[in-house]
């Protein structure tokens, strides 16, 4: 379906819809091109009958005739004059004029809509409204005016194309031109021929005095370089630049002198100068002032609103400059951050990452001057750790600050919020240096870590609003990333610190347990406590509380033949009665520092050179009680005494040596009970083997003494009985002193000593043996080894006297657990429960003996035996592997570097 207008329906509902919309505005405009004043008589009127005409022009387009419009019925309701039907006719043509400045700012296909409808509907109503002249007696006069409206209409359509033109010239230089420059010259020269000007001026505000500065001068079409750049202290521009609204005036002075302001020395003087001026806005800030003048000419609100649209152009490219500049300042800003990232991420030590951040920053970003604090141990102040540019030798700087409203750094420590300051001479806080400079502008942003403070980066700048609220968030995103590279830092390095502790407490411990020998357990972890230590010298007390006393136990000094009077005190024995601190720390189980002892290097108690020395007491801890106190004397500055950590790392290397020492002084406690056992034992078989044996022999020899003179017979069989004991007596001294020296097993293993012990008995005996390993490839404990070969030495003996075996078989097995001896004869047996210990005569002595060695070493024996039947013999003892050497040199060249 299409209406008059020959739209389909939607077109045709839009384009009315638009009319309507927009009824005001074609209407405003239209009575500006037909000249309708408010004040006029008649204005009323035509202002209704228009408006009745923009609705007649929707209802057209939506299908109704204009006859049946508001309009065909107030026009029909009058009995027109033909100057009124002339007007009206005028009227209609300008119509669509009106129409099109709507139609500007629509769509192109609704532009051209809307511009076809109005003439369309112009062209209708104009043959209507001439239907009702007859124009045959005054043709001429009738068409004269005609063209004279049409030549105002064309003149006006002309002057607003030039306008066009010189908006469009500068939207081009708006869209192609970076350069303010080439923008400037631009503008200038584009509106430099509008409405007769001869001089134009384009000022900016310059930030630092707060007045408008020119920058670009045309005067009679030449350039004025000479006047640019000079501060406008006086005329209209600084009134625009105050209101920010536009402003002209037919005469400049007399427009001064109204408003009571002496004129432009910029400005050429002359007759009746007329002036206009245009604020730049930016955003919400006025940043600078067109304005053009002409000698005896007259400005228009129409060339007002053009130097404003100017102006807003203007101020747009100035807006698109700063942004594409902004832009490419961020990109700039982010390729930093990006490579800041990734060089933070390389490095391990603090001061080369702080100084290669403030580097980077002051390369890439162009600031004055790059500065990055760190928090100092105790909190309490800041203290310069690098700064771009590196300071000369001889700069005074400051290089420590208080945390507080002090300065603009302390502050920003003191509230953990970054500080932005445009122009740093309107704060008060404000701190002057040798390396600020001229400095105008600072930023400051906290480097924070998991709620931590660790310090504060700062950057300088002798530009007056340097910095804007993205340099500020960048800066804070390397303060950052400034804080995990710092925080890694301290992560690393305590990480390669608990290494070297758990390598050095390692091998401390390992040095130290490799020996049993109490005195070499001690001065190895002595050793190890001064390597940990970085100190020349420790000593060793053992606590013994019998006598309530710390006794010296071991010395380690690196250079021995130095002296060392800081032990001269304690290299004696220590009454814990008389020291009450000394019993406290061994109750408190804590290291403890004696900090500082002034000293100098000759040993004497005087100070030298600033010298001080901290003794370190850390205790020999186990679990249950506390052995001993190692002591060490730490050279340390004056100004500082012995960090928390190192003693620390020392408990750790003594607490992990702790055990050997306890191991090591149980060895030689269970090694002398063993001894006295040991000779008990001796004492004892000597006393019922070798003692009763020359008891026997004695009384032997008495019998044979007797019956020597009466009965010589009876006295050889006493004799020859007395020598049968001698011979069992030797055997068994032969087997004691084999006893004491276990000579086999100290120089080989206990297989090949078992096969040693056979090929002898071999020699000396009938019987034949066979003897079997299953799974004993490496050496046992001494005492295991020396306990089984005792033990089957005894199993054998018995079996050679009382078994009558010709055959003995001797396996001995190992699981890794247990070590189980088994001897297995062929022999007459026995009855195992009516064996007895005392009967030397009957294998169980010898039987005892063995159970009671294997109880020893914590195993047991198990008899299987019956009479004809033969005898085996089963001991198990638990698997206990020999501890092997250790190379003393070893310990020194494992030491962590």
């Amino acid at each position: 379906m299409q209406f008059r207008s020959g739209l389909p329906r939607a077109d045709a509902e839009h384009a009315a819809g638009i009319i309507f919309s927009h009824r005001t505005v074609i209407l405003d405009r239209w009575c500006e091109l037909i000249e309708i004043e408010q004040a006029e008589p008649a204005a009323t009127f035509i202002r209704n009958q228009l408006d009745a005409t923009i609705h007649a022009l929707a209802d057209w387009i939506l299908g109704t005739d204009p006859s049946d419009s508001t309009m065909g019925r107030q026009w029909a309701g009058i009995t027109p004059s033909s100057e009124m039907t002339i007007g009206a006719v005028i009227s209609m043509g300008i119509m669509p004029e009106a129409v099109r400045d709507i139609a500007e700012h629509c769509a192109p296909d609704d532009a051209k809509t809307l511009t076809d409808c109005a003439r369309t509907f112009s062209g209708i109503m104009t043959r209507r409204l001439l239907a009702w002249l007859d124009l045959e007696h005054d043709e001429d006069r009738w068409n004269q005016i005609a063209r004279d409206v049409e030549d105002r209409y064309e003149q006006q359509r002309i002057q607003r194309i030039h306008r066009l033109g010189v908006l469009i010239e500068i939207s081009h230089a708006v869209s192609v031109s970076q350069d303010l420059e080439t923008l400037f010259e631009t503008v200038a020269r584009s509106i430099f021929p509008l409405s007769g000007s001869d001089y134009v001026e384009i000022s900016l505000l310059d930030p630092l005095v707060n007045k408008l500065r020119c920058h670009i001068i045309f005067s009679n079409g030449e350039r004025q370089h000479w006047v640019e750049q000079t501060l406008i202290d006086a005329g209209l521009a600084n009134e625009v630049l105050a209101t920010g609204e536009s402003l002209f005036v037919p005469d400049y002075e007399r427009g001064c002198q109204d408003r009571r302001i002496p004129p432009s020395s910029v400005l050429p003087p002359g007759p009746q100068r007329a002036w206009m001026g245009a604020p730049i806005r930016q955003d919400d800030d006025i940043t600078g002032v067109i304005a053009v003048s002409g000698v005896l000419t007259t400005y228009e609100p129409e060339d007002v609103e053009l130097l404003s649209a100017i102006a807003r152009q203007t101020a747009v490219a100035m807006d698109n400059r700063r942004l594409i500049q902004a832009q490419q300042r961020h990109l700039t800003h982010l390729q930093a951050v990006n490579d800041l990232a990734r060089e933070t991420a390389q490095l391990r030590n603090p001061a080369e990452l702080t100084q290669m951040v403030a580097a980077k920053i002051q390369d890439s970003f162009d600031f004055g001057l790059v500065t990055v604090f760190r928090i100092s141990p105790d909190d309490e102040f800041l203290v310069m750790d690098a700064r771009s540019p590196v300071p000369v030798e001889d700069e005074q700087d400051v290089r420590q600050l208080p945390i507080g409203a002090d300065s603009i750094v302390g502050e920003v420590a003191q509230r953990r919020i970054s500080a932005l300051h445009s122009d740093v001479r309107t704060i008060s806080n404000f701190l002057r240096s040798a390396s600020s400079g001229e400095t105008r502008s600072e930023m400051a942003v906290p480097i924070v870590h998991a709620g931590t403070l660790l310090g504060v980066l700062d950057v300088q700048s002798e530009q007056l609003r340097a910095f804007d609220r993205h340099d500020l968030t960048t800066l804070q995103t390397i303060a950052d990333q400034l804080a995990v590279g710092l925080e890694n830092s301290r992560l690393f390095d305590e990480e390669a610190q608990r290494t070297r502790q758990l390598q050095l407490m390692l091998e401390t411990s390992r040095a130290a347990s490799s020996s049993l020998l109490l005195d070499e357990v001690l001065e190895r972890l002595a050793q190890g406590l001064a390597i940990a230590a970085g100190t020349p010298a420790c000593l060793i007390s053992l606590y013994a509380p019998e006598d309530d006393c710390l006794d010296p136990a071991a010395f380690y000094q690196a250079e021995p033949g130095e002296s060392n009077c800081l032990f001269a005190d304690w290299n004696h024995r220590l009454s814990i009665d008389h020291r009450p601190d000394l019993r406290q720390l061994l109750l408190d189980r804590s290291p403890q520092l004696i900090c500082p002892l002034s000293t100098s290097r000759n040993g004497s108690s005087r100070p030298q050179d600033g010298e001080q020395t901290t003794l370190v007491l850390i205790p020999l801890r186990t679990r249950q009680r506390t052995l001993g106190l190692a002591i060490l004397s730490i050279p340390t500055p004056a100004s500082s005494c012995y960090p928390f950590a190192q003693m620390r790392l020392l408990q750790g290397v003594a607490d992990s040596a702790a055990l050997a020492v306890e191991n090591a002084r149980l060895y030689a406690q269970a090694h002398g009970l063993a001894i006295a056992e040991e000779r008990g034992r001796l004492a004892q078989e000597i006393h019922d083997t070798l003692a009763q044996g020359l008891t026997a022999i004695s009384l032997q020899l008495d019998l044979a003494d007797s019956y020597l003179p009466g009965e010589p017979e009876k006295a050889v069989h006493n004799v020859q009985r007395a020598l049968d004991l001698t011979r069992d007596n030797l055997n068994q001294a032969r087997r004691s002193v084999l006893d004491l020296r276990a000579a086999d097993v100290h120089h080989m293993s206990l297989p090949d000593a078992v096969a040693r012990l056979i090929r002898r008995l071999e020699q000396d005996s009938s019987i034949r043996f066979a003897f079997t390993n299953d799974g004993l490839s490496s050496r046992l404990s001494a005492r295991i080894e020396v306990g089984l070969l005792r033990m089957l030495e005894e199993a054998l003996e018995n079996a050679r006297k009382h078994s009558e075996a010709t055959d003995i078989t001797i396996d001995i097995q190992a699981d890794g657990t247990t070590v189980t001896l088994i001897v297995n004869d062929n022999g007459i047996g026995f009855d195992p429960a009516r064996f007895s210990p005392t009967d030397h005569a009957h294998p169980g002595f010898g039987l005892f003996g063995i159970r009671e060695r294997a109880r020893m070493l914590g195993g047991s024996l198990e008899i299987a035996s019956a009479p004809s039947t033969g005898t085996e013999l089963r001991v198990v003892v638990p698997y206990e592997a020999r501890m092997q050497p250790s190379n003393p040199a070893e310990f020194r060249e494992s030491e962590p570097k």
